[in-house]
């Protein structure tokens, strides 16, 4: 991750009736996105909103470790849903989780540059923070086995009318 820009994503709260966008808005914000991040040498991050201040033009948030993070947001901010489609500054709440992308000013401070609600699925997860487990060799040979004999197995039966 460069230190000139940082893209960090949170996830949505669900449930709060958010309706899907049509899929070529999506399509289109997601590649806005992807190649505006590349062009820029940013990458995202995830987080989760912990409170709003719009007043004073900045948000905190928390990252999966519970450190927290002010970010700045400005008139050049865009917010998404997670299906692309265009949010505002005001439809954000505590909880939600979002995916940004920044960048650090000569001072460090962080500005968002996109924030994008989205859950942190276990695809997710698993890509950005675990680390691959090495798989163990393959067994060679016969394994262990049950062995019943036959007349044990016969004498747990029921007898059967003659």
């Amino acid at each position: 991750m460069s230190a000139a820009a940082t893209m960090t994503c949170a996830g949505v709260g669900h449930g709060r009736g958010r309706r899907p966008g049509g899929l070529a808005a999506a399509l289109a914000v997601a590649a806005a996105v992807l190649f505006g991040a590349a062009a820029n040498g940013a990458e995202d991050e995830f987080f989760v909103v912990s409170s709003i201040d719009a007043a004073r033009g900045h948000i905190v948030l928390k990252r999966p470790t519970e450190t927290a993070v002010t970010m700045l947001v400005n008139e050049r901010t865009t917010y998404r849903g997670e299906q692309g489609k265009p949010l505002h500054l005001g439809d954000l709440r505590a909880g939600d989780t979002a995916y940004i992308t920044s960048s650090r000013s000569p001072a460090g401070e962080l500005t968002a540059l996109v924030v994008r609600l989205g859950p942190m699925t276990v695809e997710e997860l698993q890509r950005r923070y675990l680390k691959p487990q090495p798989q163990p060799p393959p067994r060679r040979g016969p394994g262990p086995t049950a062995k019943a004999s036959v007349p044990a197995q016969a004498a747990a039966l029921p007898a059967s009318p003659a």
